[in-house]
């Protein structure tokens, strides 16, 4: 042997070893989309904070900050900043169900409590203003039960609508049939999971809404957990239909696939905000249904964009969306 093979590594060539093992460099396209989420998550509510800072400065006049502009104005900030969230917390499922090489359920769950502190850092940054950290508090229990129910929707979907992210110039997976209508069926461990999942759902909403909305100063009466849970329900049904539809539209299947689940999610939420407004109290406003039909528009069309801009994302890291095919049974014919 040589004297090389004792030499010991240099502090450069230990870290160049450390970046080898982490996988970063056969994967940087994944981890750079990942840091692109990141950095438009930021871009979007720094615009919200700037927007609040610019009002409350009055830089900005009085005829754009209020009235019918500044509502605008604001819903359209909301709203991009919630589809931003929406999609991180979509893909980060979708890495988990639909990636060719699942991931460990170990990584799903570190995964998610870093996807919910980042995203309830970016709602209330605690670090940069006096907010209470109560709010922090609400927003990852409420992003953690958002995945929860991600991962339970889009497996449940699965064997009705089976994608898969596949690396680019491969051929999609076939499934064969007995393996298709053997998963449609419930387990009774998907069973109890299902119901786990309702019943901390519920619990964990009247713990929010008991603890930290009834006893907050700016509190709005009348805005029972019901509400609040029929709403939010909503919203991540609405992330879900709307990225199987864009995964329709990446895919080429035919047109009315993704017109379809896109009308069914607009007819979900008309009558859901229809259902909510009957539900507040009397001295609530009512929103004109112009403003009702443009605020669900702009939701629908802002998730949509961000949930394609995503699988295109994935694109461009190599990975293609591909329908599971189905793949019946052969028959032989003896004569």
């Amino acid at each position: 042997m040589s004297d090389n093979d004792f030499r010991p590594q240099t502090l450069p060539e230990q870290l160049l070893e450390l970046w080898v093992r982490s996988g970063f460099p056969d994967h940087r396209r994944e981890w750079l989309g990942v840091l692109g989420w990141m950095l438009a998550g930021g871009l979007a509510f720094g615009l919200g904070y700037a927007w609040l800072l610019a009002n409350s400065a009055g830089w900005i006049p009085s005829t754009l900050a209020v009235g019918r502009t500044g509502m605008m104005a604001s819903l359209f900030i909301y709203t991009v900043q919630r589809s931003v969230i929406v999609t991180g917390l979509v893909h980060l499922v979708l890495w988990s169900e639909w990636h060719s090489s699942r991931p460990s359920l170990k990584q799903l769950l570190v995964g998610s409590a870093a996807m919910s502190f980042f995203c309830s850092t970016l709602q209330h940054p605690i670090f940069l203003t006096a907010i209470a950290p109560t709010l922090w508090i609400r927003a990852f229990a409420n992003y953690l039960l958002t995945i929860g129910w991600y991962v339970m929707l889009f497996r449940a979907a699965s064997a009705w609508f089976a994608y898969e992210l596949v690396p680019a110039n491969s051929e999609p997976k076939a499934r064969s049939h007995r393996d298709r209508t053997a998963y449609r069926g419930w387990t009774v461990s998907g069973m109890l999971l299902s119901t786990t999942l309702v019943a901390i759902t519920i619990v964990t909403k009247q713990w929010i809404h008991t603890h930290f909305i009834e006893t907050a100063p700016s509190s709005t009466p009348g805005y029972s957990v019901w509400i609040n849970l029929a709403s939010e329900m909503t919203n991540i049904l609405d992330a879900f239909l709307l990225a199987y539809a864009a995964a329709a539209l990446l895919s080429r299947r035919h047109i009315m696939i993704p017109i379809s689940i896109i009308a069914a999610s607009f007819a979900i939420h008309c009558v859901v905000s229809l259902f909510i407004t009957e539900m507040l109290p009397t001295f609530y406003v009512r929103p004109e249904f112009i403003d009702l039909l443009y605020s669900i528009s702009l939701s629908i069309f802002a998730t949509l964009a961000m949930q394609w801009a995503a699988f295109r994302a994935w694109r461009w890291a190599g990975y293609e969306v591909h329908p599971v095919r189905s793949r019946q049974p052969s028959v032989s014919s003896t004569g």
